[in-house]
């Protein structure tokens, strides 16, 4: 094994961990043999960790078609692991691939059947915007649940004008000023004054304008 693995690293040894596998990969970017054949035995070993600090070490420095190729060999030897959200990333943003937004939906849906949380929010962003595959809302929600990630959720049952749906999600995480605020915005959807302004109230006491300005609405309209 390479010599820099260990159990259990404390974040220093992380640190040095990492700095060295970036030594490692810059002396075999200048050719050097013995740092080649270093990357080769990991290669041919088919050492999953190893190879994902190698793939991690080139993403960190920017050398994206170098990480692309190792995070792909830690896909196509039968362990995909989260990390390859990043691939994901590459094709999204253009990072030394061209911009692809079926092959980043790809990546990203490997990731999250693998447990990453990020993906799972960006596959359910795809969805909704229609990115790399036809608009589906359904499936967006379905992405959404699985990251519990209750403001996208709530937004979307917004856009949908499902406002007890909505109010429903929003209300998990009643604490966001943003959420009270569209709390409001669902009880005011839905006619109900008295708790529409219940929820503008506690947004416009953390100085939210706009939850001030609704107030400002509903008091007008009630003279």
């Amino acid at each position: 094994m390479i010599f820099w693995q260990q159990p259990k690293l404390s974040k220093r040894g992380m640190k040095i961990m990492n700095r060295q596998i970036e030594l490692l990969i810059e002396r075999a970017e200048k050719g050097e043999k013995l740092f080649v054949d270093a990357l080769s035995i990991i290669r041919r070993e088919r050492d999953i960790e190893e190879s994902l600090n190698v793939a991690n070490a080139y993403y960190r420095k920017g050398l994206y078609d170098k990480a692309d190729d190792w995070y792909r060999f830690v896909v196509e030897a039968g362990k995909p692991n989260s990390q390859c959200f990043r691939i994901g990333k590459y094709y999204e943003n253009g990072q030394g691939v061209q911009q692809d937004y079926s092959e980043a939906l790809k990546w990203y849906r490997i990731a999250a059947n693998n447990g990453n949380i990020e993906a799972k929010i960006k596959v359910g962003i795809f969805y909704r915007d229609g990115l790399g595959s036809e608009q589906n809302y359904s499936e967006a929600k379905k992405w959404f649940e699985r990251a519990s990630n209750f403001k996208l959720l709530g937004d979307i049952y917004m856009a949908e004008q499902d406002w007890e749906k909505a109010i429903s999600y929003l209300k998990q995480i009643q604490f966001d000023v943003f959420a009270q605020y569209n709390i409001g915005v669902c009880y005011d959807k839905l006619g109900n004054i008295q708790d529409a302004s219940k929820w503008y109230s506690k947004a416009a006491a953390s100085g939210l304008l706009r939850a001030q300005n609704a107030l400002k609405r509903l008091s007008g309209s009630k003279k």
